[in-house]
């Protein structure tokens, strides 16, 4: 009796050709691989994309969370007006309530907020301003020790506070003209040292410079204030009117939803122009 036996072998057009070529149909290799790549990069794009979309997400509302927080500081820190001169001869502002602004204001991360906040953009610039201004305030200082004179030590620095009150109240003249208070006529400097001081350009500029970065710092707690404090009366009268007579309707819902929507976005849009204003006129390349 014979042993049956499996052919490894088959025969194309009279050839011989091995098992494997029976078994696997090479001619649709490069095609099925073709379609393999492609459906696996597909896949791969589509799940990155989403990736990416919930991690922005994720980043947005991490964002928003934080700035909601500074605004909240804000109103707080920034509703009453800013101390200044504490000391003699103080340039400094007052931070007692400032600085809680501070820490808030530096846990923000980067990135874009899932959700806007008018007005915050004025609470960021006033802490970044505090530094500003101390900065300004320490280069006075520095520059006008230099012509200070033993015969009386707070003469250049009683002249240059006086002329920078009188540049806060008169803002704008860039070709301003010193002026030396003189108590009872009594000349405190020499006309020498005068002129000395006067055609210190260096000292002038660090003047103009803390005036500047001052009255910055006062104009964007004031637009805050105001930002804020506008659009969310606007926002309050655009809710009342969304859920007047609570409408059972889905299309007159619908309307008033859109309505409501299209409010509170011009409440914010001219909240932030009135901000924007506040701050040019004492700077128009301020943003």
């Amino acid at each position: 009796m014979g042993i049956p036996s499996v052919a490894l072998s088959a025969q194309v057009d009279g050839e011989p050709q091995g098992w494997w070529t029976s078994w696997w149909d090479w001619s649709s290799f490069g095609p099925d691989a073709l379609i393999g790549i492609g459906t696996g990069l597909i896949v791969a794009m589509i799940v990155l994309g989403t990736e990416r979309r919930f991690a922005k997400r994720a980043r947005g509302l991490e964002v928003s969370n934080a700035e909601a927080a500074v605004v909240a500081k804000a109103r707080v820190a920034l509703r009453h007006p800013i101390a200044w001169g504490s000391a003699i001869h103080d340039l400094n502002p007052d931070r007692t309530q400032l600085d809680r602004l501070v820490p808030v204001v530096g846990a923000v991360p980067t990135g874009e907020p899932s959700q806007r906040f008018p007005g915050v953009i004025h609470a960021h610039r006033a802490v970044q301003l505090l530094d500003e201004v101390e900065s300004s305030a320490d280069a006075v200082f520095a520059q006008q020790a230099k012509h200070e004179t033993p015969h009386d030590l707070l003469a250049v620095s009683d002249a240059v506070l006086h002329n920078i009150d009188r540049l806060l109240r008169e803002p704008g003249d860039l070709m301003w003209l010193w002026e030396w208070p003189e108590p009872g006529g009594w000349a405190r400097l020499s006309p020498k040292m005068k002129r000395d001081v006067e055609d210190d350009l260096d000292l002038r500029q660090y003047m103009d410079e803390y005036v500047r970065n001052r009255r910055l710092l006062e104009a964007h707690r004031e637009a805050f204030i105001l930002v804020d404090g506008a659009w969310r009366a606007d926002e309050w009268t655009a809710t009342v009117l969304k859920t007047r007579d609570a409408p059972r309707s889905f299309w007159k819902r619908w309307r008033r939803s859109f309505a409501y929507r299209r409010s509170v976005r011009e409440a914010m849009d001219g909240a932030e122009m009135l901000g924007y204003e506040i701050v040019s006129a004492v700077d128009n390349m301020a943003y």
